[in-house]
């Protein structure tokens, strides 16, 4: 397929929309309902397992699923052989996550964290069989399908948790709803792949076959991994040094303040990817596209940073009810990242279209610098608010970092001409600043005196 214009990508980014729309939407219902049933101490328990959860996660994927979508071809044996190595890439880490549960439990300096930490190791088995299923319905732009196989396993595993509630341990019963909800997406992506051009697939040994992945999936991955500890570092430190009460705070604000990039990015993101590709030989052709889609949701980005923060009192009212009014101050501070965060967060899938992972690798390693230095000046001030406000300058200016990388090896051109291609967001973000500072500068005071 030739993309002669952007009807095919806008055709595949309103595919990729609708369905993550429609998990968005059951990811909020089921927040709203379980932000009334637990203290903000309960969900720091469940975020600090989160992040590491998310990190063996990250280690059972091993990058695998960028570079099936780039594999021209797909032979049945080759497909099976990938299934099983990333199976049993789970299930070893799976194991591995339970054997460091007691150390987990020391680094909290809590028992709990032992119990919570073993139901959630199971999550990452499933995780690691998802991964071919989704990228073969991926490949096929299949997005809407993949969207009802997750918002079922969302209301499934909500009511499931809901009613352990009632025979165990609430905290527990919170965090066995993430391995439930890897479970029941496991289940209904394999049987939906049944339809795709691939095919389901099955386990095999032909291990070999994930070999001539492994250069373009390694770089993946080795972006994945630096932009995991970049991106997770202060929910890991916020729990350890500031407590468990602020870091349910936190990282409730994190969450409602990534939703906009949850709705215009990473809803778009899987569609780049496989439709970038096919035009990634002609420059120009890819320069224009690029450069048509970041004004756009450049300023999208702008209008939705300046919605959450004159509105985040109401909002946080909304979704997490009264008792989470301190998640506001959070939110107004994280809102001075969402414009950049927005856009950087598309850039990704068309590093991958291009091929050019080793650059998008070397970018993550430079922002993820910037951003752990940022959360550790946060954290050793002790207070989230200032934190926030710390990660939110780090990406400010790993916006202007990751796109001299993209402009210089991906586009081709000099960042000073990018620049000029871009010149409206970067006067309007300039002022954007200027504006977040001024509206959240009694907060400051309070902060601080």
């Amino acid at each position: 397929m030739k993309l002669t214009n952007g009807k095919q990508l806008a055709n595949a980014i309103l595919k990729s929309v609708t369905g993550k729309y429609m998990l968005y939407a059951a990811q909020l219902g089921s927040m709203m309902v379980l932000a009334r049933l637990f203290t903000p101490e309960q969900f720091g328990y469940i975020a600090a397992v989160q992040v590491f959860s998310i990190f063996f996660i990250l280690l059972s994927e091993v990058g695998i699923a960028p570079a099936f979508i780039n594999k021209k071809v797909h032979k049945k044996d080759e497909t099976d052989g990938i299934f099983t190595v990333t199976g049993l890439i789970g299930l070893a880490i799976c194991l591995l996550f339970i054997f460091l549960a007691p150390a987990i439990a020391d680094f909290y300096n809590d028992e709990l964290y032992v119990y919570i930490v073993i139901p959630s190791a199971l999550a990452v088995v499933f995780s690691g069989f998802s991964v071919i299923p989704t990228a073969s319905l991926q490949l096929d732009c299949r997005f809407i399908t993949i969207a009802r196989c997750e918002v079922k396993s969302e209301i499934i595993s909500l009511v499931l948790s809901l009613a352990l509630m009632n025979f165990i341990d609430p905290v527990i019963a919170l965090s066995l709803k993430f391995t439930l909800f890897s479970f029941f997406k496991f289940l209904f992506l394999w049987f939906s792949s049944k339809k795709t051009s691939i095919g389901s697939a099955g386990l095999s040994t032909n291990f070999k076959a994930i070999k001539p992945l492994m250069n373009f999936s390694m770089y993946q991955f080795g972006f994945n991994f630096v932009n995991y500890f970049s991106r997770n570092l202060d929910n890991i430190l916020v729990g350890k040094y500031v407590g468990a009460n602020s870091l349910g705070i936190y990282d409730q604000a994190y969450k409602i303040m990534r939703y906009p990039l949850m709705l215009l990015t990473f809803a778009i993101t899987p569609a780049i990817q496989p439709m970038m590709k096919t035009i990634a030989h002609d420059n120009q052709h890819f320069l224009k596209m690029h450069n048509k889609f970041f004004n756009y949701i450049s300023l999208v980005g702008l209008l939705v940073g300046i919605l959450v923060l004159l509105f985040s009192d109401l909002i946080v009212l909304i979704l997490l009810g009264k008792g989470w009014e301190e998640v506001s101050n959070i939110i107004k501070m994280l809102s001075l990242s969402i414009p950049v965060q927005i856009v950087m967060s598309t850039s990704g899938g068309f590093f991958q279209a291009s091929g050019k992972v080793k650059a998008l690798f070397y970018s993550g390693v430079i922002t993820a610098v910037i951003n752990v230095t940022s959360i550790v000046l946060g954290v050793m001030n002790g207070n989230i608010v200032i934190l926030a406000l710390f990660i939110s300058i780090a990406f400010q200016l790993n916006f202007f970092i990751s796109y001299y990388i993209f402009s210089k090896f991906v586009l081709n051109i000099c960042m000073l001409d990018f620049v000029k291609e871009i010149k409206v967001f970067v006067i309007a973000n300039f002022l954007y600043v200027c504006f977040v500072l001024f509206i959240t500068k009694d907060l400051f005071y309070e902060v601080l005196f």
